[in-house]
């Protein structure tokens, strides 16, 4: 077969960022790769293994945008990659970043579509029947007019891969594209993509679920600056790099109240909608949280689980129904007292990053609870070390899109709230980060409720799974 890319000898490094006269060290350590036209190569690799600036190495981003030091060669059609402008590629490597919001340009889903094509110029009728046809092949008919900020996560990728779509790149580089889809638009996406023969490039924090189109594919595992790709190599990185979860116990379907620690929430006959949007209604009978369990919510991409996370923390307020914890009152104090009760870590954790170093953004809501500063300081360091986060005074700027991850997590650990929503917080981190995590949150206190579209994640860690439906919840046992 045809080879289409070829990596031979690449390093690289990123600009040193600090004060320290001791220079960065390579990401990258003479790296070599080749993937022949029509194949589907897995990538899989821990978060800061390199995946993202790979990613963006082979679409023309980096080193142009980052700045760096890069040397060996990269080919695509054996046109030297870094001699390439990105727009001069836009027709033979298509990427789609891990945070989609990164790449959003339009406030229309059908423009956002239409848009590269008008820059490509295309015909206005050709224009419009390729922006019909991915609209209807990606589920997204009943939303061409709508916002692209109003989809949830897995929707705005399923938009990104229909732009992707209607320009139809050789090569599709897929940064975490998977993660946050429901089950059913995984699958179809790769069909489509195997029966395009499209060279696909598929980066991942964790060994792919066992999807029809992922069965002949080629797998290789990024680790300490090098691709992996021998099956023996692949396994035992693996398991040290903790790419895999480890067997687990069916999670129970029902509620089971005797077993169970006392009521943390109730939620009882909420009705929510948003103003203007006429496809999209929430109605929840009974939901209750109970202390010590964890609760995964799964269901398809667009169904109301954030919406309902965002009502159960107190962002949205139901237009009826209510919500009440154990000392709630009626009223605004009601709100006020499920705002500082539940803690949310956001699907994009750039929502709740905002402060110019790790320790400012960590130091924050102790201060606002008026801890001194030398406790805060005490906690700020324990969070630091249990979360594995960079030195105190970096840069969330510079932090990869799972060690901000840990950092937004890290935030609310240390404000140790009774109810803890973790929104597709699996997505682009490690199975043994994540883990970490819920080992992190556990507590006898403390109910956890999970929102993630990963079956095998929620068999491992749930005591319960509900599964949510056109903004309803399925009482019975979820089925993926």
């Amino acid at each position: 077969m045809k080879t289409l890319i070829k990596i031979h000898n690449l390093t690289f490094s990123y600009p040193r960022y600090s004060d320290s006269q001791v220079p960065e060290p390579p990401l990258f350590d003479n790296l070599h790769y080749s993937i022949h036209q029509g194949e589907l190569h897995t990538i899989i690799g821990a978060p800061e293994s390199g995946k993202t600036t790979l990613s963006r190495i082979l679409t023309g981003l980096v080193p142009r945008y980052t700045g760096g030091s890069i040397e060996g060669q990269l080919t695509i059609f054996k046109k030297n990659v870094r001699e390439l402008r990105p727009q001069d590629m836009i027709e033979t490597v298509g990427t789609i970043f891990q945070n989609p919001d990164d790449q959003i340009l339009t406030t229309r889903v059908d423009s956002e579509i239409a848009y590269p094509l008008e820059s490509l110029g295309y015909a206005p009728s050709a224009i419009a029947e390729r922006v019909e046809r991915e609209l209807a092949r990606f589920g997204l008919e009943e939303k061409a007019g709508r916002n692209p900020a109003t989809l949830s996560g897995g929707e705005k990728k399923r938009l990104l891969c229909a732009v992707l779509a209607a320009i139809s790149p050789a090569v599709w580089v897929l940064d975490e594209t998977l993660d946050e889809m429901d089950p059913q638009w995984r699958q179809t996406l790769l069909e489509y993509l195997t029966q395009q023969n499209s060279t696909v490039l598929l980066f991942t924090s964790k060994m792919p679920a066992s999807a029809t189109a992922l069965q002949q594919q080629h797998r290789a595992i990024l680790s300490q600056g090098r691709l992996h790709s021998q099956a023996e190599a692949i396994d035992r990185i693996a398991e040290q790099d903790g790419l895999r979860l480890l067997p687990a116990a069916p999670a129970q379907a029902a509620e089971t109240p005797d077993k169970a620690g006392p009521v943390l929430l109730k939620a009882e006959a909420l009705s929510f909608h948003y103003p203007g949007l006429t496809d999209f209604s929430l109605e929840i009978d009974h939901l209750t949280l109970r202390a010590g369990e964890t609760l995964t919510l799964s269901g398809p991409n667009g169904c109301g689980k954030t919406t309902l996370a965002k009502l159960l923390c107190g962002l949205y307020t139901p237009q009826q129904g209510s919500i009440s914890l154990p000392n709630s009152t009626d009223g605004s104090a009601a709100l006020e007292l499920l705002r500082s009760s539940a803690a949310y870590l956001f699907q994009n954790p750039d929502y709740q990053i905002f402060l110019p170093s790790i320790e400012e953004e960590l130091a924050y809501g102790l201060k606002e609870k008026g801890l001194n500063r030398e406790r805060v300081t005490t906690l700020v360091q324990n969070a630091i070390q249990s979360f594995r986060l960079p030195p105190a005074e970096t840069s969330p700027t510079l932090l990869s899109y799972g060690t901000r991850k840990r950092l937004q997590a890290a935030t609310y650990w240390l404000l140790q709230r009774p109810i803890c929503i973790f929104d597709e917080t699996d997505s682009g981190i490690s199975p043994k980060d994540f883990a970490a995590l819920i080992a992190a949150f556990k507590s006898p206190q403390r109910a956890l409720l999970i929102i993630s579209h990963d079956a095998e994640l929620a068999q491992h860690y749930s005591d319960r799974i509900l599964r949510m439906e056109a903004g309803r919840l399925i009482p019975e046992a979820a089925s993926w």
